[in-house]
């Protein structure tokens, strides 16, 4: 396998463990604890969150009304592709273990973990 091809791997979850990392580009998989149910009518059982490019940084729509929590989730919706309404359907308790498991996608930006 050449050094540039990513490579996906499942990864199985066990009940009460966090996200595993799949591939630091490919992301990593958060399993939801409470499954939420997506526009399409499909529940959502994980979500695959990846780092932000460049270009969706840039592009990234923000109000100078919007809350931190709401860029946050802006930026969540981006990483796992998932639109906002899923968002608002989510568990708090969700929404806090998806931000723990993206904020090391923000440290090679910022120098810092959100909340830190």
């Amino acid at each position: 396998m050449s050094k540039n091809k990513v490579e996906e791997v499942a990864v199985p979850f066990e009940e009460g463990k966090q996200a595993e990392p799949v591939n630091e580009r490919a992301g990593k998989v958060y399993k939801l604890r409470f499954p939420v149910k997506h526009p399409d009518g499909s529940f959502i059982k994980e979500l695959i969150i990846r780092p932000l490019k460049g270009g969706e940084l840039r592009n990234l729509n923000v109000l100078p009304t919007d809350s931190q929590m709401s860029i946050s989730l802006k930026q969540i919706g981006l990483m796992s592709a998932m639109p906002d309404v899923v968002f608002d359907e989510m568990d708090a308790v969700d929404i806090w273990g998806v931000l723990q498991e993206a904020a090391p996608f923000y440290v090679p930006m910022t120098g810092v973990t959100p909340g830190s």
